[in-house]
């Protein structure tokens, strides 16, 4: 794909990486810290030129005109369900953009830009972000040793595995057996053990982590809860993605604005989705394990709509479902995942207890 004009100022070495993405761990760990995002996210073309290696399933509810949002998972659409390749949803999505934007109607232009603009986190790119972060985490933990990360991953005190819990335990599944040894009892999971870390303020680093964030108020309420506990913090924490928009990684992730004056914290990006003008969050941003709803299924859905109420072509009314892509069914959501499948996550909970025994003198091991 040809570069965007407001992409052209990166280095071009990293940003116009070859299909396989391969972007060294130094080189990640290097650019998270310092431009605060690795590279520009791979756009549709360019990953529909990669089908050898997008063969990984997608399960998704079939046959359906509406957005599920977050119950595609609920036992009542367990007969819908469906597989494909990745590559497969791709090019099925792709199909149905190009017939949306063919019928001329009011959504051609949005369904044009959503094809050309739109940013998908397949399992490869969620596996690169994931490398790229530990990476960074371990740089950060190896050049200060009296550094202690904390990440909160998804809602406090919400029953159900969140995305950015999925997330944190492929991120701690790229440390290795070394990695744990040597950072292990410097990473903490329970944002009710930050009260145990002495010099909050000089040797803690509070990482909001998730996929993505589309309005921001999942964010926004973690960070005002973790202030309210820990007033002391309230600057010594940032969010962390596997994509942005470019606004957001540049300007950082607003927290509040009143009468002109503006609070935000750092925010840190894998890859930088691409500009989309016809997007109201300024980029359709979604992914293989989970589809988005504003900005993506809701728009797809207003196409859907439009091709069934179009007066003179009453042939099509019932005839064009949600395409691939929409209605997935979360990885961490299916039969039989629990927290429990999580096991890296808490492989550093029983870390950084090990550690908090050894400085209270009991001679416990760690594991």
């Amino acid at each position: 794909a040809q570069s965007t004009n407001d992409e052209s100022e990166y280095e071009p070495e990293i940003d116009q990486a070859a299909p396989t993405g391969e972007v060294s761990p130094e080189d990640a760990a290097r650019l998270l810290e310092s431009r605060r995002f690795v590279r520009t996210a791979p756009r549709l073309t360019d990953q529909l030129a990669d089908e050898e290696t997008r063969s990984n399933l997608i399960t998704y509810i079939a046959e359906t005109h509406s957005s599920l949002k977050t119950v595609t998972s609920k036992d009542r659409y367990r007969d819908n369900r469906a597989e494909l390749t990745e590559y497969e949803t791709l090019r099925q999505l792709e199909e149905f953009l190009d017939y949306i934007e063919s019928l001329n109607g009011e959504c051609a232009a949005k369904a044009k830009s959503m094809r050309e603009n739109l940013t998908f986190i397949g399992e490869k790119e969620c596996k690169e972000a994931a490398a790229g972060i530990a990476a960074s985490w371990k740089a950060a933990l190896e050049a200060n040793t009296n550094l202690q990360i904390c990440t909160i991953a998804g809602e406090i005190g919400r029953e159900k595995i969140k995305s950015g819990e999925y997330l944190l335990d492929n991120i701690l599944a790229d440390f290795t057996e070394e990695d744990w040894k040597r950072y292990g009892g410097r990473i903490i999971v329970d944002r009710d053990d930050i009260a145990q870390v002495q010099q909050k303020k000089e040797n803690l680093r509070v990482v909001l982590l998730d996929d993505w964030t589309i309005s921001g108020m999942q964010l926004k309420n973690v960070y005002n809860l973790l202030v309210e506990q820990y007033p002391e913090i309230k600057d010594r924490i940032e969010v962390q993605l596997i994509v942005a928009n470019k606004q957001r990684i540049e300007k950082g992730f607003l927290i509040d604005r009143w009468m002109g004056d503006e609070k935000r914290i750092p925010l840190r990006a894998y890859f930088s989705a691409h500009e989309a003008k016809t997007a109201e969050n300024g980029a359709y941003i979604t992914g293989f394990h989970s589809s988005v709803d504003y900005d993506f299924e809701t728009l797809i859905r207003r196409m859907l709509r439009e091709v069934e109420y179009r007066e003179d072509r009453p042939e099509l009314k019932g005839k064009v479902s949600m395409p691939p892509g929409t209605n997935i069914v979360r990885p961490y959501r299916k039969d039989g995942v629990t927290r429990a499948s999580l096991t890296n996550i808490e492989r550093a909970r029983q870390y950084w207890r090990g550690r908090l025994m050894a400085e209270q003198g009991d001679s416990h091991a760690i594991l």
